[in-house]
């Protein structure tokens, strides 16, 4: 198991939220770190944006998906309060995909 950040450094904080990540970081570190990850979670639109390709449009579609058609990717909402509309616009994600999630989760670590 491992939590890997889409960037190695912190850059600060903006007025509306936090800057994006570097883009040298990820490609950089998650090859190597990454090789055999039976599920990966993106936390966030920057990290799903760095690493989506062309699969979906945004954060709230791949959620709303959460791995259906990726089955060994969860994209999550960025877990700041600032999402809490978020969450509230999108009920789905507390009664579908959490409980989702932790039986992804259950299953790569085998138990």
């Amino acid at each position: 198991m491992a939590i890997v950040p889409t960037g190695f450094y912190y850059l600060g904080t903006r007025k509306q939220g936090d800057p994006p990540p570097r883009p040298e970081g990820a490609p950089q570190w998650h090859p190597p770190l990454l090789k055999q990850v039976q599920l990966t979670i993106y936390l966030g639109r920057y990290s799903w944006e760095r690493n989506r390709g062309d699969e979906y449009a945004g954060l709230t579609e791949t959620a709303a998906d959460f791995g259906k058609l990726l089955p060994s990717r969860i994209v999550l909402p960025h877990p700041s309060p600032r999402n809490q509309m978020w969450v509230k616009r999108n009920g789905w994600f507390e009664v579908d995909l959490l409980p989702a999630l932790r039986s992804r989760v259950s299953l790569a670590l085998g138990s």
